[in-house]
């Protein structure tokens, strides 16, 4: 949300917006809005998708404002220190499981189809954001770290 209030002249949203909190979960922000406890928010595409599908209020009251670069959803990162044939089989491991009927039913419980490879190429779009936001991640802190 804030390269996009950025790119549309919003350069402070605390002065722009009466009241920022976070509702804490893709879901809950959708909620409020709908709910008109919020005026606006931001959430994840898929997770926006899906409750629409289950509730035809949010197709009916809610627009979309914007939209973000398509990146990967949910990303799994290791520590670079660990043994190269390690990364490799959990790697291995992750990207096939949707194709094991064990695998299928933990992703299905964990909300996701299957597992893709990926590289920095494909996060350009959220470091770009970054660069343009002035972010820098190594000092970055989640609003509720603070």
């Amino acid at each position: 949300p804030s390269i996009f209030l950025k790119r549309a002249g919003v350069h402070n949203p605390a002065a722009f917006f009466r009241e920022i909190y976070y509702a804490g979960t893709h879901e809950g922000t959708i909620d409020d809005v709908l709910d008109r406890k919020a005026d606006v928010g931001a959430a994840k595409n898929t997770v926006y998708n899906r409750f629409a599908a289950e509730n035809p209020r949010i197709g009916r009251e809610l627009v979309i404002l914007g939209k973000s670069a398509d990146v990967p959803e949910n990303v799994l990162a290791l520590c670079k220190d660990i043994e190269e044939p390690v990364k490799r089989k959990l790697t291995d491991a992750l990207i096939t499981m949707h194709a094991d009927l064990e695998g299928a039913k933990v992703l299905q419980a964990f909300g996701a189809r299957r597992f893709i490879g990926t590289t920095d190429a494909d996060y350009r779009p959220v470091m770009t954001y970054m660069r343009e936001l002035w972010i820098d991640l190594a000092d970055f802190k989640l609003p509720t770290e603070e």
